[in-house]
């Protein structure tokens, strides 16, 4: 499966999820804010893991039920069989030596699991059980996240990073750091905005819930 390239680079950051009432919800090393685009200002919303200050929230998405689930760079994989619990922890699939390493992930309307390879070039798609169905390779080695949009929701958009890159690398790799597209086999989730609500002390929770205006 080929993908294009699109030349779009921004600063290096953590993921986000766009808020209901505008603006975004991104997740930091400090925990999660809420950006305001125009004023470009972040507020601090909540710590997260504050005992573990060696790390960092990755990677963000709003599930089918509303939850909006923010990874650590250390959290091991995890199912959810009641709100607010995490529990049957087990392997999904083993990535083979060689191969890369996982990076983010998205989930499409079958419910297969997209993951993307760091040092993998490209992503691959597995199946709920976890088997290999499909890999796109892309001109660079390290691949950070793919996520769906276009009006169908079956354009996947992938991008990729230049970071601990040599200079050899970087001119071997040119394009490392753009942003890539391709036609997905099937369409991603459909998009839920998150909520962001006031508590007493002016600071603030994120809840999610279906946009269905």
């Amino acid at each position: 499966m080929p993908a294009s390239s699109r030349r779009r680079r921004s600063n290096r950051g953590a993921s986000s999820t766009r808020s209901r009432g505008g603006g975004f919800v991104v997740g930091l090393k400090t925990g999660l804010h809420r950006f305001d685009p125009q004023a470009c200002e972040f507020v601090h919303l909540a710590h997260v893991e504050p005992h573990l200050p060696a790390n960092r929230l990755n990677d963000a998405c709003v599930s089918p039920d509303g939850a909006l689930w923010f990874g650590s760079m250390h959290d091991p994989e995890a199912d959810r069989p009641q709100p607010n619990t995490l529990a049957g922890k087990r392997v999904f699939v083993q990535i083979e030596e060689g191969a890369g390493w996982p990076d983010g992930t998205a989930v499409d309307q079958e419910g297969c699991v997209w993951i993307a390879l760091w040092g993998g070039w490209g992503v691959r798609r597995y199946c709920p059980g976890g088997r290999l169905l499909a890999t796109v390779r892309l001109p660079c080695a390290n691949v950070t996240k793919l996520a769906f949009g276009g009006a169908d929701l079956r354009t996947a958009y992938v991008t990729t990073a230049w970071k601990g890159m040599s200079e050899e690398e970087r001119a071997a790799q040119p394009l490392a750091g753009d942003l890539f597209s391709f036609e997905a086999p099937a369409p991603g989730p459909r998009p839920v905005q998150v909520r962001v609500l006031p508590t007493c002390d002016g600071a603030g929770r994120a809840m999610a819930n279906h946009d269905l205006s």
